[in-house]
C-alpha cells in the first residue's frame, strides 16, 4: 500500500467546512472520496494548537501543586514524605521528591547523622574541653 496523494487546497477547505459542521470523519471522507484516516490525520494537525501531540502519561501534580512543594520543602524544611501527607498528594514520595530535584531555586541537602548525645556524653566532652584549655594555656 503506497501513500495516498496530498490534499489538494480545496479538498482542505471542504474538509474543515464539513468538520466545522459537525460531521464524522467516516461521512467526510464519504463526501470527498477520501479516507477517513486521512481526514483524521488532517484535522488533528490543523486543529492541534501546541503544535505537539499529547503523547506519555498526564501528569498528576498541577504546576500549582509544584509551587506548593517548593514552598513546603524551603519555608517548613519538611521531609517529601511530611509535605506528600500535609497536602494530601496523590502521589508517590519520589515524586515530590522529583519535583524539588527539577526545581532550579531548590537546593538538596542531608544532614549528616550524628549519635544522640547523652548526659554522660556531654559531660565528658566539657571536660575534655577544659583539658584541651589547660593544655594549650601551658
Amino acid at each position: 500500500m503506497g501513500k495516498e496523494n496530498d490534499l489538494t487546497k480545496h479538498e482542505k477547505r471542504q474538509i474543515e467546512a464539513y468538520y466545522d459542521e459537525g460531521l464524522t470523519f467516516a461521512k467526510i471522507g464519504r463526501k470527498t472520496g477520501r479516507v477517513w484516516t486521512t481526514i483524521s490525520k488532517f484535522v488533528r494537525k490543523k486543529y492541534n494548537e501546541n503544535g505537539r501531540q499529547n503523547c506519555g502519561r498526564k501528569e498528576k501534580l498541577t504546576t500549582r501543586a509544584k509551587r506548593s512543594i517548593v514552598t513546603l520543602a524551603t519555608k517548613d524544611n519538611m521531609s517529601s514524605q511530611g509535605i506528600k501527607a500535609t497536602l494530601g498528594l496523590p502521589v508517590h514520595k519520589r515524586t515530590v521528591l522529583r519535583v524539588l530535584a527539577n526545581d532550579k531555586n531548590v537546593k538538596y541537602a542531608k544532614y549528616k547523622k550524628q549519635p544522640i548525645l547523652t548526659k554522660e556524653h556531654i559531660q565528658k566532652h566539657r571536660d575534655w574541653a577544659r583539658e584541651m584549655q589547660t593544655k594549650n594555656e601551658e
